[in-house]
């Protein structure tokens, strides 16, 4: 089935929101903060950012993503399935663009003063419901 759109789906990151806790999250694989940017059954977007003082952040893939780094810099562990027995590392910076495959495993260490951002992309989107992780990460009274 072709979907039609009335309108494009546009996103756009307001970075002042960010400066605060607002979007701040806390998980089992560490912290960050989150803002969804594109939200439809077709893609999933969201611009997250790791701070040094945070500490490591880590993160299995259940679907593959596209990483596009626009601020800071991190140092990257990570594993590829299907048996993760090595571990290859690689240092990005604003500009680079990784893949995260299905089923990898990866390791996050920020090595710059400034927070290390990247935009995440998934196409299609892994939720099945764009509107749940909307309600999800979208903190309460911010718009």
């Amino acid at each position: 089935m072709v979907q039609i759109y009335d309108e494009l789906p546009l996103g756009s990151v307001d970075f002042s929101k960010l400066e605060g806790d607002a979007y701040k999250f806390v998980s089992r694989f560490g912290t960050g903060r989150l803002y969804p940017i594109v939200n439809s059954n077709d893609c999933w977007s969201c611009y997250e950012e790791f701070r040094k003082e945070d500490g490591a952040f880590e993160w299995p893939a259940w679907y593959p993503e596209m990483h596009h780094v626009v601020r800071g810099t991190a140092h990257i562990e990570y594993s590829l399935p299907p048996l993760h027995t090595t571990v290859q590392t690689a240092d990005v910076k604003p500009g680079d663009v990784y893949l995260m495959p299905k089923g990898s495993y990866f390791h996050w260490e920020v090595t710059s003063d400034e927070p290390f951002g990247h935009v995440v992309t998934a196409s299609p989107s892994p939720f099945t419901d764009g509107d749940v992780y909307q309600l999800r990460y979208e903190p309460p009274g911010v718009e």
